[in-house]
């Protein structure tokens, strides 16, 4: 009988667990690299990934009497579309030590910098399942929240992509 798949799933997790600014086991962590590997940063708390994929797929409609319904054209994979969903927030320590704004404007303005470079290197387990290591941002969203300035909650729209190089190369 095989082994337990879980241990497995916890074996692959496990390489890339962390704790987060509260000393808690991150079980998606995340951390973003330059391209050229002179700047890094491990998101400080935990995030929320959502990755949809979606092939493209040509469709011919074709004239019988009797079958209905079209042939399909399979071209490839399209890019991964990914929204990551987190949150910046102060512990109480932190925030009578250091002025809380500083803080905050620190965490918003790390994931701004990586925003507005043309490609990302991603390190994530959950993308890495999907074979996605590099990502273009699309947007960056700060929506409203009823927390106070304590809790800042953000959102990244982003496509999978890749090293022109890499595609040079698989021709």
């Amino acid at each position: 009988m095989p082994g337990n798949p879980l241990n497995a799933v916890k074996g692959f997790i496990g390489q890339y667990s962390r704790k987060n600014t509260l000393g808690i086991h991150n079980i998606v962590p995340m951390s973003l690299y330059s391209m050229d590997g002179s700047d890094s940063w491990d998101i400080p708390v935990e995030v929320m990934v959502r990755v949809q994929g979606k092939q493209k797929i040509i469709r011919r409609h074709t004239y019988h009497p009797t079958n209905k319904g079209s042939v399909k054209e399979q071209w490839g994979l399209d890019d991964y579309q990914l929204q990551i969903r987190g949150v910046f927030f102060l512990e109480d320590s932190k925030a009578n030590a250091t002025g809380l704004h500083t803080i905050l404007q620190g965490q918003i303005k790390r994931l701004n910098d990586f925003f507005e470079v043309a490609m990302v290197q991603v390190n994530c387990p959950l993308l890495t399942l999907f074979g996605i290591q590099h990502m273009c941002i699309e947007s960056i969203h700060f929506p409203f929240s009823k927390e106070g300035l304590e809790v800042i909650p953000w959102e990244v729209k982003a496509y999978s992509d890749f090293r022109q190089e890499e595609l040079l190369t698989a021709v």
